[in-house]
């Protein structure tokens, strides 16, 4: 089809707003370092003498971990994204810094609008997605970093909607709606899973509190005795025992518990260790001294509780609908798409996406009297905020990395 002949001909280059190549080096640099320095401590802690503080350590590297496979994941993120667009007469050319991508026009069955939040950017951009016929992965995404994206977005619908013979690609009633059905079946997915987490908090509460009220029944009411150990071994880099004795009933009552260092090391097989438990439920028993289990119950009682009223709280919000959410430093309670109050800054207005002619429309008699359309202006857009605290992270892992 010749474009030229619609007056949507011509190529047009469409740069980023910014350029974030140093920014990705740095995030990498930074996510690199601070593995280092990981590793570094994990080496210390193999050589040290093993204490309270050392045992916890290879936990705490795991967990500190998730800091640099974020900040790698950033740069990556920022090195796949799209820095210049270019719309020629047959095709949009998306270019990143490690990739090319072309899709021509008579592929582009329709264009939707979406949101996208960054990897630890913090904020949230616009996106076109290309959608061909019967795919429900995009062709790309474009995102609204790019310069004068309104007017990009107005550019790709009037060429492809030319290449679809006049068929307009982007319908923003259609999109809506699809939109609406998405929102909608996260909403549900989203209460699905805070239900079963809700749930599970419930089981870890009440068998917290039934197990404390056992312990405290073994402090206040429990019967000493002495109890044999029948295995002195190792779990993997854990002591265990496992120990054995006769309740009141004559009644032959064992037990395997992970102990401390120090019991391990003081005790061998065969040795008698103090133990109390229950007369009326011997099946509940433990050493006097020197268990290393963790319980449910005592303090983490109120963690459990307080994670059930929150996840309970939020298994009913999303029940009955109501979305909270958070863009560019303002946050907006939504039940069911409408809005019920919005909190923070106010929101620049984003011009909407041009509501093209249909194919019958344009070529209808009384069409050729009428002059075309004047050229919808670009909307400026004001340049990004610095995501200072991606920078100063970055900062602190180079610092801390050193």
């Amino acid at each position: 089809m010749n474009m030229a002949s619609l007056d949507v001909g011509g190529v047009r280059v469409f740069e980023a707003r910014q350029r974030v190549g140093l920014q990705a080096a740095l995030c990498i640099a930074g996510g690199v370092l601070f593995f280092l320095m990981l590793i570094v401590m994990f080496l210390i802690a193999l050589g040290s003498k093993s204490t309270t503080s050392n045992d916890m350590m290879p936990g705490m590297i795991g967990g500190l971990s998730v800091f640099g496979i974020g900040l790698i994941g950033r740069g990556i993120f920022l090195l796949r994204g799209v820095v210049r667009v270019t719309l020629d007469n047959n095709a949009v050319h998306l270019d990143g810094f490690t990739a090319r991508r072309t899709v021509s026009y008579q592929q582009i069955e329709r264009i939707e609008r979406d949101k996208k939040n960054q990897l630890l950017g913090g904020k949230t951009h616009q996106v076109l997605l290309l959608y061909a016929a019967g795919e429900r992965k995009p062709l790309a995404i474009i995102p609204d970093t790019i310069e004068n994206f309104e007017e990009l977005a107005t550019e790709l619908a009037r060429r492809s909607a030319a290449a679809q013979g006049g068929r307009t690609t982007y319908d923003p009633i259609a999109d809506q709606q699809i939109r609406d059905r998405r929102d909608s079946r996260r909403m549900k997915f989203t209460s699905a899973a805070f239900s079963v987490i809700t749930l599970l908090f419930i089981v870890m509460l009440c068998f917290g509190v039934n197990e404390e009220i056992h312990n405290r029944r073994l402090q206040s009411r429990g019967t000493a005795v002495y109890a044999r150990i029948d295995k002195h071994f190792m779990r993997s880099v854990t002591p265990y025992i496992e120990y054995s004795f006769a309740d009141a009933q004559g009644k032959r009552q064992s037990r395997e518990v992970m102990v401390t260092e120090l019991l391990y090391g003081q005790t061998r097989e065969g040795q008698l260790v103090p133990v109390v438990y229950l007369a009326d439920q011997p099946e509940w028993n433990r050493l006097v001294g020197g268990e290393a289990g963790k319980n449910f119950g005592g303090k983490f009682l109120f963690l459990l509780g307080g994670g059930t009223l929150m996840f309970g709280a939020f298994a009913v919000m999303t029940l009955l609908g109501i979305d909270i959410k958070s863009e560019n430093g303002r946050t907006t309670i939504v039940r069911r798409g409408k809005v019920i109050r919005e909190f923070g800054a106010k929101p620049l207005e984003t011009p909407a996406f041009p509501v093209l002619p249909r194919f019958d429309a344009v070529h209808a008699p009384s069409a050729a009297t009428q002059a075309p359309p004047p050229p919808i202006a670009a909307a400026a857009a004001p340049p990004p905020a610095k995501p200072t605290g991606l920078l100063v992270l970055g900062v602190l892992c180079l610092v801390f990395g050193l």
